[in-house]
């Protein structure tokens, strides 16, 4: 009856099965669970409630439904939760995703603005650097990359930031940084994706610069 359903036993079981079905990768199911413990909880912790709106906002966000997921974060930017930061850097990730990027960039700031000493400082540099290469504004891109590899030197994106930044130096140009860039790449991650690509762009330098003139 309409007791069982407002029963604390009863959340919890629909809290719970949330997220198993997430566990099993089964989304739709689990966001159907957390959306029944939002509509039907009565006094439980905000922490709890602001956790499954994150959580609806994650099953949208693997469904593609970004506009959807970006409403379920706002909860929880709203009210100023545990885990804002949180849904600040999955809301700029939607954003990425629908191709708006000064929205994606704004709210990537707002990590720096709002949250001291998050834990997703060092992905939000990194996207940051991400982001401006995809707007084609590369000497921003090179800051925030650079400033990433400076304060986060054993983060697993250095790789993936130095092979951007060889390869925007490679694409204006400028040869010796390029090469400088992927010496460091190619010296410190070994054997990685990323050492590959650079180690083509790198005998593409040597190539141009060495070709013997046929005239």
């Amino acid at each position: 009856g309409s007791y069982a359903k407002t029963s604390p036993y009863y959340l919890q079981a629909l809290y719970t099965e949330g997220y198993i079905r997430m566990q099993l990768e089964d989304y739709d199911d689990a966001y159907d669970a957390f959306a029944k413990f939002a509509q039907q909880a009565k006094d439980v912790e905000p922490r709890q409630m602001q956790d499954v709106y994150n959580r609806m906002g994650d099953c949208k966000y693997v469904g593609k439904a970004f506009n959807d997921a970006i409403s379920n974060y706002n909860y929880v930017i709203n009210a100023k939760g545990k885990d804002a930061d949180y849904a600040t850097y999955q809301k700029a990730l939607c954003y990425g995703a629908l191709g708006k990027y000064p929205e994606k960039l704004n709210n990537l700031n707002y990590i720096f603005e709002k949250f001291n000493n998050s834990q997703y400082a060092s992905k939000a540099t990194f996207e940051i650097g991400k982001t401006y290469l995809l707007c084609d504004n590369t000497d921003m891109s090179l800051l925030y990359y650079r400033n990433f590899i400076n304060q986060y030197p054993d983060n697993s994106q250095v790789k993936s930031a130095l092979l951007d930044m060889g390869l925007i130096y490679y694409n204006t140009g400028r040869n010796a940084d390029a090469l400088r860039t992927f010496d460091r790449l190619l010296t410190d991650y070994a054997g990685t994706d990323e050492a590959r690509d650079a180690l083509n762009t790198v005998k593409n330098i040597y190539i141009s610069e060495n070709r013997v003139d046929e005239d």
